[in-house]
């Protein structure tokens, strides 16, 4: 919030008009001050030495002596009404003596204004942490209702990245839109403005981003409110590329046309051998015996006689050759 100047503070001393000797001229002086505060703004008010207070506890703070100095502080967010002023009474008196011989020397009161100022919107919640996945989907957290502000003014928000190479902010509505660009981490906050435009540490809400190039880690954690920011990163010098050699593509190998199978020649079935029918063998003559000579000559005969034998003989065997031949040659 803006510095407030210093309170404006008006003395009023009463006096008795009277000519009193001075060893009895005790009487209070009176003194009336007015002060002049913002709301939300102790003040300091000088009093005479030994002041104490007295009557009723003021109605808007609270008060305090100490020495020659009496603080005031207003209650919190007072006076209610924005539009209004406050009005509190500190009454105070100096006393000499103890007991029944007390005798109040001096007395007087405070009379404080508390004039309103614009109430800056305040932090009432925190949104988790994040973790997105790079290239992955956006994702977004509700921001209304995590910010109050005591005068009823409408907020305005507003979403920056600590580093948008990681994952960038925006405000959609009442939400805010996170959406992850390459593995890392980022700190993301959201700024709640009132229409006088006051910004202040109270009104932001950072929570971590991270941004991983897997799955999402179900584990998801709280973020602190003021967590340590991201150090910067020594960028790596940037390496020349090395071209690599081209390899030649080889030349398709060609597929070999198929032999063709040889169609077997058919091998012609012989035709059977016809069987010869056996020709039955030439029955051999039988020999038509010769007549039994009648012996004319003894010597004569004996010989004829062994001649026609040894024809009869050889007939045979002829005709047993010819008849072998015959069967061989079928």
């Amino acid at each position: 919030a803006e510095e407030q100047d210093d309170p404006w503070i008006a003395t009023i001393t009463a006096t008795n008009g009277d000519n009193c000797p001075t060893n009895i001229c005790n009487e209070p002086t009176g003194q009336v001050i007015i002060a002049v505060i913002a709301e939300d703004t102790p003040v300091d008010i000088t009093v005479p030495e030994g002041a104490a207070h007295t009557g009723s506890a003021p109605r808007n703070g609270s008060a305090s002596f100490s020495g020659t100095t009496m603080t005031y502080t207003p209650a919190r967010n007072m006076p209610a009404d924005p539009d209004a002023v406050a009005l509190d009474t500190v009454m105070w008196e100096v006393t000499t003596g103890e007991g029944d011989a007390a005798v109040v020397t001096d007395s007087g009161s405070v009379n404080i204004i508390v004039v309103p100022i614009n109430d800056i919107p305040e932090r009432r919640g925190a949104i988790p942490a994040l973790t997105l996945v790079a290239g992955g989907e956006s994702m977004t957290q509700l921001v209304e209702g995590r910010f109050e502000d005591f005068d009823g003014d409408s907020l305005t928000y507003s979403a920056r990245s600590s580093d948008s190479e990681v994952a960038t902010a925006e405000i959609v509505g009442r939400l805010v839109r996170v959406t992850p660009v390459s593995e890392g981490s980022a700190m993301i906050t959201v700024i709640a403005r009132d229409p006088g435009g006051v910004v202040a540490q109270t009104n932001q809400i950072r929570f971590s981003v991270t941004v991983t190039g897997g799955e999402i880690d179900e584990e998801v954690l709280i973020a602190a409110p003021y967590p340590t920011p991201r150090p910067t990163a020594t960028p790596e010098p940037t390496a020349t590329p090395v071209l690599p050699t081209p390899t030649p593509t080889p030349a398709p190998t060609s597929t070999p046309a198929p032999t063709p199978t040889p169609i077997p020649t058919p091998t012609a079935t012989p035709e059977p051998t016809a069987t010869p029918t056996p020709v039955p063998p030439t029955p051999v003559p039988t020999p038509t015996p010769m007549p039994e000579p009648e012996p004319e000559d003894e010597g004569g005969l004996g010989v004829i006689w062994w001649i026609l034998i040894v024809l009869a003989i050889v007939v045979v065997i002829a005709a047993a050759s010819v008849g072998y031949v015959v069967m061989r040659r079928s």
